[in-house]
């Protein structure tokens, strides 16, 4: 039966592991894991999902990356019920781009 998020705690514990999964599949090219939204703002309830922006170093190919992390999201929701957001982004578009998500990520986000 699948684990749930019951306090941050549990969460940071969820966050490292999801961290070393993307390390395990980018290595260098993972420059940041950056948590944004209502778990982030500590306003999740049971049904909210886990957001989280990749920044890659260049280049990225983002529906080539989202297929690429598919495993990693499905073993989250496997073994812990838990439905893991990944956004995958490059560095130098989140560093200089000023579109709405990003900004949000930017201003709320918290870098694990």
């Amino acid at each position: 039966m699948p684990q749930t998020i019951e306090n941050q705690q549990q969460l940071a514990i969820l966050l490292k592991e999801l961290k070393a999964s993307l390390v395990n599949l980018y290595g260098d090219r993972l420059f940041a894991m950056i948590l944004f939204g209502s778990q982030a703002r500590g306003e999740a309830t049971p049904d909210s999902d886990i957001d989280v922006m990749a920044v890659l170093n260049d280049p990225v190919n983002v529906a080539e990356e989202i297929y690429r992390m598919s495993d990693i999201r499905y073993r989250f929701l496997n073994d812990y019920g838990e439905l893991v957001s990944i956004i995958p982004t490059n560095k130098s578009k989140f560093l200089a781009s000023t579109s709405s998500l990003i900004r949000v990520v930017k201003r709320e986000g918290i870098k694990v």
